[in-house]
């Protein structure tokens, strides 16, 4: 009866790790985006939810929408296989040139997101320009690969944070975004003041 009982009690453990990393699997599918392997739209919804649920959300926090330029081009130009990975590589730039600054996600088509913490205002407009040029890839005349630039927008988000003040951040820097493609693309802009 003893081993009877241990067997079960094995098997039984066995399979609460299974369905744990199976859900673990889930998770995963359901917060990344499946081209980039960045986290998504979802996921960039449910961090600024849980910074802003456990009080996490620090002083000096800004979001970055960042956009690539021109980027119907390459699909109409070299097909969609090199539209696709020209958005890995720029997932990948931008991931490499934030490592653990700040949570970037793909929020669908060709923009991306960022929340950046610890960059006061004054600095927000270098370290944002910063981020765009990095993540930009020049062209390749031989490989037929044609240059990356992106344009990118960022606003500051008001103190305190709550949630009506990271949705108009979003908005701002939204705005701003647009503004830079208006201004000729290629750059960085700030929030409107």
């Amino acid at each position: 009866l003893a081993c009877l009982l241990l067997a079960e009690i094995v098997r039984l453990r066995r399979q609460r790790e299974a369905s744990r990393r199976q859900e673990r699997v889930l998770t995963h599918l359901a917060l990344s985006d499946s081209l980039t392997g960045l986290p998504n739209r979802r996921a960039w919804e449910q961090q600024l939810a849980e910074r802003l649920a456990d009080g996490n959300a620090g002083k000096d926090l800004c979001v970055v929408l960042l956009d690539i330029d021109h980027f119907h081009e390459i699909n109409d130009r070299i097909g969609h296989l090199e539209g696709d990975a020209a958005l890995r590589r720029v997932a990948d730039r931008l991931s490499n040139t934030l490592r653990r600054a700040g949570f970037v996600a793909r929020l669908g088509g060709e923009e991306f997101a960022v929340l950046l913490e610890g960059v006061n205002e004054a600095k927000a407009a270098a370290v944002v320009d910063l981020i765009r040029i990095q993540t930009a890839e020049d062209g390749d005349e031989q490989t037929g690969r044609i240059p990356l630039k992106l344009s990118a927008g960022w606003a500051k988000v008001a103190e305190p944070v709550t949630k009506s003040a990271v949705n108009e951040a979003l908005r701002q820097a939204d705005e701003a975004l647009r503004q830079a493609k208006r201004d000729g693309r290629n750059r960085t802009r700030p929030q409107a003041n």
